[in-house]
Formats: structure tokens, C-alpha cells, sequence
């Protein structure tokens, strides 16, 4: 159960299944529901193996991707799953590679002129110590 006292649904964990990287493959979906659902379910994993996390980061990039304010709910919950994947990283103590894609979609996403965009973002540059510029 969790702390609201609902029971909390957990899956069996299989390292590469092809049930992950069929969800992984969800996030370049042009649906932005379903890419925003995706980065939801991918932040309720408690493991992930290291090429289940270089193919999520691979897709980040097409999560991040900012039009209009059509896309702001799947960017939000891009930068949740970035963040979550970063946290659990560096329980491990380890450090996440951070795609150049992502980092520059980061950098554009920073001068967004929407708070609810750059805030996150600028969280998110904190936490992986980029630079975030003004």
C-alpha cells in the first residue's frame, strides 16, 4: 500500500523484456497522450537496466520537443522521468549520460517564456549541474 492507503500495483521486473522496450518505443509517439502516459509508467519502475536507460534517453529528445502549449503536459512529465532516472542513477552512484539532443532541447526549454516550463528545466540543470544561463 501506499501512503494514501490505496494498494499499489507493482509488476515483476524483467531486465529488456520486450514488453519495456515496446513502452520505451512509445515515447516517440506523436500522440502526445500517449508519449505523456509512457513517461508515467516508466517513472513507477524501480530498476531499469543500462540499455533500457540509453534508449529511454535516446527518445528524450522527441519528448522534449516544445510547439505549443499543446506539448507542455508530455514535456512536464519528460522532465519527471528525466529527473526520476537521474535520482535513481545517482542512488547507485552512478552518472547519467545526458544525450546532446536532450541537453540542447533542455537549454531551449530554460528560455521558454512559460514559468511552468522553465522552473522544472532549470531544476532539472541543477540536479545534472549544468549551467543554467539567463
Amino acid at each position: 500500500m501506499d501512503s494514501s492507503g490505496q494498494e499499489k500495483l507493482t509488476l515483476p521486473y524483467c531486465e529488456n523484456s520486450k514488453e519495456t522496450v515496446r513502452l520505451i518505443d512509445c515515447l516517440q509517439s506523436d500522440g502526445v497522450e500517449i508519449a505523456r502516459l509512457t513517461c508515467r509508467i516508466l517513472g513507477t519502475f524501480t530498476s531499469f537496466s543500462k540499455m533500457e536507460i540509453e534508449a529511454i534517453m535516446r527518445n528524450m529528445g522527441v519528448v522534449l520537443h516544445h510547439i505549443d502549449e499543446s506539448d507542455v503536459d508530455r514535456i512536464l512529465e519528460g522532465l519527471y522521468l528525466l529527473k526520476f532516472l537521474i535520482m535513481h542513477m545517482k542512488k547507485q552512484e552512478k552518472k547519467l549520460a545526458i544525450h546532446l539532443s536532450v541537453e540542447h532541447k533542455l537549454h531551449v526549454l530554460e528560455c521558454s517564456e512559460s514559468a511552468i516550463l522553465w522552473i522544472p528545466v532549470w531544476e532539472l540543470m541543477e540536479l545534472c549541474m549544468f549551467d543554467p544561463g539567463m
